[in-house]
């Protein structure tokens, strides 16, 4: 009985694709012989810390006694150093320590298009760190590359010093420093966040936000109403001014003056001379030939009777005048009034439109900085 090793789907893909197989290893193979050729070696620098507690890890500040500190206390106090050993501002003050232009003479040489130098510098720092933390132990292991031999065991060495200053300085008096640092951070908050408030204000001249909304809009509810009342005024007005033009321009301004008896006396005198020459004459040429001087007396008689008559007729049409018509006086007067009353109620009209109008723009103000002075406002608050 034979075991099959290999199973022979295996072989017939070996026996065929063997060429490929050899081109992607001789491929990788070159690739790496390229790397290790031309990649510039950096060298390791390797260093450990041991963390302690208890009374030998900082001094009795508050003169209390101690507690026994739990593993989870203890793995948590760990991985705290070796954040800090991880920090920015740790990686920056070693490399000030020694200059970019020596940690890192590339990033000097040509600096980054953004950022700058010291950014990219720690940024490259960052990334040739390492620092791990046992799973069981308190100890730290701090790994550095760089490409100089010489100058790598010194960036380690400068880490640690400066770690352990920084220790040094924070067991000696650490809650004064953190108080004082604390509170002054609180007062430079505070007074950033009161300054912006105020600024705030002032630019809008609000002195309570709520309050002044509040009254602007009962004040906006004060002017619709009486603006409401002026155009009604103002419309009734000018309905009445319309209707009055209506009815003077079917009324006469002027009527004519009736002449009294005492002006017509003269004009019936001389009808009635007339009249009676008349009736003499149609008796008279009864008796009388016409061309007999009796009857050309009387008709040079008529002649000038009808003269006079014609004449006190012109007369009295010349002195007939007109006179006003009380009614149409009375339209015009009228009109007149309500005239004055259109205009009058216009110019409430007028102002109080600008008045709603400054109000709506106002509130549109108000309303379009309520997020900016909440921010503000809670800002202060939380300070």
């Amino acid at each position: 009985m034979s075991a099959q090793l290999i199973p022979y789907s295996a072989v017939t893909l070996l026996s065929k694709q063997w060429r490929c197989f050899i081109s992607v290893f001789a491929t990788v193979m070159i690739l790496g012989i390229g790397y290790l050729l031309f990649a510039t070696p950096k060298y390791e620098s390797v260093a450990e810390l041991v963390v302690t507690f208890g009374d030998r890890s900082s001094p009795d500040i508050a003169h209390a006694q101690t507690t026994e500190l739990t593993p989870s206390d203890r793995r948590e106090i760990i991985l705290s150093h070796a954040a800090i050993l991880q920090s920015h501002d740790l990686a920056q003050a070693v490399i000030e320590s020694f200059g970019i232009d020596k940690v890192y003479p590339d990033i000097a040489a040509d600096p980054p298009s953004q950022g700058t130098p010291m950014d990219a510098a720690v940024k490259q720092f960052q990334g040739d760190l390492s620092v791990e933390v046992g799973a069981q132990d308190n100890i730290i292991s701090i790994v550095m590359h760089h490409p100089d031999k010489d100058l790598v065991p010194q960036l380690v060495q400068k880490m640690v010093d400066l770690y352990i200053t920084r220790q040094t300085t924070v067991y000696r008096d650490p809650h004064a420093n953190f108080m004082t640092t604390e509170v002054q951070q609180a007062g430079d908050r505070l007074a950033k966040a009161q300054t912006e408030l105020e600024a705030f204000k002032g630019q809008w001249h609000i002195s309570d936000y709520d309050k002044e909304v509040e009254d602007l809009l009962q004040q906006r509810g004060d002017l619709d109403n009486d603006l409401h009342t002026a155009k009604a005024n103002l419309a009734q007005a000018q309905l009445r001014q319309k209707e009055l033009q209506q009815l003077m321009a079917k009324v006469p301004e002027k009527i004519p003056d009736s002449a009294s008896s005492e002006k017509y006396r003269a004009l019936d005198d001389a009808r009635t001379r007339l009249a009676d020459l008349k009736t003499k004459q149609s008796q008279m040429l009864a008796t009388y030939a016409p061309n007999s001087p009796a009857m050309a007396s009387l008709n040079a008689g008529i002649q000038t009777a009808e003269a006079e008559v014609k004449n006190r007729t012109a007369e009295l049409s010349n002195r007939n005048t007109s006179q006003e018509n009380t009614v149409y006086q009375s339209l015009q007067t009228d009109f007149l009034r309500t005239t004055a009353d259109a205009n009058s109620n216009a110019e409430p009209v007028r102002v109080l439109t600008e008045q709603l109008a400054a109000l709506d723009h106002r509130l549109s103000d108000l309303q379009k900085n309520r997020g900016t002075f909440n921010n503000l406002q809670r800002e202060h608050q939380i300070a």
